[in-house]
């Protein structure tokens, strides 16, 4: 499943005039069965528009990037995928993982890898993003050797988290990012 795809180019035109969300939306009614609720509309307007100030370089242009990626044999959602070439040459994927948090919505928890969210109406205990992303990057990285005995493929991996503080502002900051060895 794929709820938007093209190049970075495409993407950031269809963020500049304000077409992406309508267009993830209508892609999750028709793949999922379900509207996407007035919360989760915001919240991919405002992420996908970070992340397209965060690739505005000429050199992605041509990119191509996946908006909830289903991994291969998985029911698991990868937000954002890249597909495109290192600045050797090489293929490369990067997986990202996009969060959207207030300052005051996301508290650390006794259990280690773990965060607790409130998520207004009610608390919930969630996986590190970090740790949710590894995951994904090891079962792709185990897909690719299906057919390469050695990946060609370069994985990259990192975390963003869109934090939404009290005056409005938006603050973009990378948690993490690793390349899989």
């Amino acid at each position: 499943m794929r709820l938007y795809e093209g190049t970075v180019g495409e993407f950031k035109r269809d963020v500049l005039n304000n077409e992406i969300a309508d267009i993830v939306a209508k892609n999750y009614l028709e793949k999922i069965q379900r509207k996407v609720n007035e919360s989760e509309y915001r919240s991919c307007e405002s992420s996908l528009r970070v992340l397209k100030d965060s690739l505005d370089t000429p050199e992605l242009i041509n990119n191509k990037i996946v908006i909830e990626y289903k991994l291969p044999y998985s029911e698991r959602r990868i937000d954002i995928v890249l597909f495109g070439k290192s600045i050797d040459n090489k293929d490369t994927i990067v997986i990202i993982e996009l969060k959207q948090w207030s300052n005051n919505s996301v508290k650390d928890t006794e259990i280690e890898g773990n965060l607790e969210i409130d998520y207004g109406n009610h608390i919930s205990q969630s996986e590190h993003p970090c740790f949710q992303v590894e995951a994904y990057v090891i079962d792709m990285n185990d897909f690719i050797k299906v057919f390469q005995d050695t990946p060609k493929i370069e994985l990259w991996w990192v975390v963003f988290t869109v934090i939404i503080i009290p005056e409005q502002k938006i603050q973009f900051c990378m948690l993490k990012s690793f390349k899989m060895q």
